[in-house]
């Protein structure tokens, strides 16, 4: 890897509320663009919809730093299709590292989902009736994981702590 940028030098607010989706996502592309390089989570709190990890880049999350899934439903996309917070689909060479913590904030975010099912605003077919496991829940299907590459080479994840997913944990 070649350099190292803060998600800060592209604006992201460290305050818990501002989304940052943009300014996170710019950093790695930028990273990726010039060959790769380390994309730093410095100490905050950053929230984030959707994140797309490219080829090249470790996505380094300081000790003192959460990463935060947006708990709006309707920023990882259409009922029935939820995008994974941060994804990965035929990269190479990809990591997340540091030993801060990803957060799926998922009370907030299926209270959010739950709204939008009651208002008509998503299509869930499992949101009101008992599945096999006798639990009552909106599909897999509209709850977002946390982690998902898929046909990706060289992939390493060490040191950081991941907790409160609405669906699975980490998919590869």
């Amino acid at each position: 890897q070649k350099q190292t940028v803060s998600i800060l030098s592209y604006g992201a607010k460290p305050d818990g509320i501002t989304n940052n989706t943009a300014a996170i996502q710019k950093a790695i592309d930028d990273a990726s663009a010039s060959g790769g390089g380390r994309v730093l989570v410095p100490r905050g709190r950053f929230v984030s919809g959707v994140i797309h990890l490219r080829s090249n880049v470790e996505l380094n999350i300081h000790a003192e730093a959460v990463l935060l899934a947006s708990t709006n439903r309707a920023d990882y996309g259409p009922s029935l299709n939820a995008s994974a917070f941060i994804v990965a689909d035929d990269q190479k060479n990809i990591s997340i590292t540091g030993k801060g913590l990803i957060d799926g904030q998922c009370d907030l975010l299926i209270s959010d989902l739950y709204k939008k099912l009651r208002a008509g605003e998503i299509y869930d077919d499992e949101w009101k009736d008992f599945n096999p496991w006798f639990q009552r829940r909106p599909s897999e299907r509209n709850r977002p994981r946390m982690i998902e590459f898929t046909n990706c080479d060289s992939v390493t994840m060490k040191n950081f702590r991941i907790q409160n997913s609405a669906a699975w944990l980490q998919n590869y």
